[in-house]
């Protein structure tokens, strides 16, 4: 079992939010890597990666995607590099696990972007959940049995029809497509 020193004890709890002590918690955890990240971090150490990828570029183009480092691909651009480095490079990034906050956060927005694409596509549930809940009213003429020439109005309330409430969801998941790929919204 790692021994902490009681200022890392308090730091890794106060990080992790737990409420229990560190001892219960190593021996409870498996994932000794989770644990020693969530320390780095609390103590506002650089993490070590937790692993390394690579990439060939010819030129400023990318012909390969990012590979783990025992890539059988490796040598043959690192052959690339030697004979023409102006030509070829290979670039590499570390990856980190992440801290548990960030994960919960990943977790969060995943989560609320199933409930918002579920809610904007048309369905047997939303069908359900949307029509008949939205109507417009309009004036319209009651012919009366009198004499006069004036006629009543009353004043009629309309259902949106399901069809129009499935064009609004397409055009509100168009809308967030085109702010996806256009920020800016020009």
């Amino acid at each position: 079992m790692t021994e902490l020193s009681e200022a890392d004890r308090k730091a890794f709890e106060e990080w992790w939010g737990i409420n229990f002590p560190f001892e219960e918690y190593n021996t409870k955890c498996a994932a000794r890597s989770a644990w020693q990240a969530a320390l780095t971090h609390a103590r506002g150490e650089q993490q070590e990666p937790a692993a390394w990828q690579w990439r060939g570029l010819k030129g400023d183009t990318e012909p390969t995607s990012w590979m783990p480092q025992v890539s059988t691909a490796r040598p043959t651009w690192e052959a690339l590099v030697a004979r023409d480095p102006s030509k070829y490079r290979i670039e590499e990034r570390a990856l980190y696990a992440a801290p548990p906050a960030e994960r919960e956060e990943l977790a969060r927005l995943r989560a609320e972007n199933e409930r918002l694409t579920e809610a904007l596509t048309p369905s047997g549930d939303t069908k359900a959940a949307y029509w008949g809940e939205f109507s417009f009213h309009r004036e319209q003429r009651v012919e009366s049995d009198d004499d006069d020439d004036d006629d009543a109005w009353e004043t009629v309330s309309l259902s949106v029809p399901w069809t129009v409430i499935k064009e609004i969801m397409a055009a509100i998941r168009a809308r967030a497509a085109l702010a996806a790929t256009n920020p800016e919204g020009n």
